[in-house]
C-alpha cells in the first residue's frame, strides 16, 4: 500500500456512498408505497459501521507497516468502540 491515508479515505468514501445508496433505495420504496424501513435502517447501520471499519483497516495498515505502537493504540480504540456499541445495544 503506497499511501495509507488514501486507502483510508477510500474506505470512508465507499462506506458513505454505499450508505447513501441504500438509504435512497429504501426511501424510493417508501415513496412508491412499499415498506422500505428495513432497507433504510440497513443504510444507517452501514453509515454507523463505516468509522469502525476505518479503525479496523487502520490496524491492518499499522501491522503491515510493523508499527506496533500505533497498532496497539488503534486496537484499543477499536475495542472501546465495540464496547460502546455493546453497552448501547444492551441498554
Amino acid at each position: 500500500m503506497k499511501d495509507p491515508d488514501l486507502a483510508i479515505s477510500w474506505v470512508l468514501r465507499i462506506g458513505g456512498l454505499l450508505s447513501a445508496a441504500i438509504i435512497v433505495i429504501g426511501m424510493t420504496i417508501v415513496l412508491l408505497g412499499g415498506n422500505g424501513r428495513a432497507i433504510i435502517t440497513a443504510g444507517l447501520l452501514v453509515l454507523i459501521a463505516t468509522p469502525v471499519v476505518r479503525v479496523a483497516f487502520s490496524i491492518y495498515i499499522f501491522v503491515r507497516a510493523r508499527d506496533k505502537t500505533y497498532a496497539a493504540i488503534t486496537t484499543v480504540v477499536l475495542l472501546i468502540l465495540l464496547f460502546g456499541f455493546a453497552v448501547g445495544a444492551a441498554g
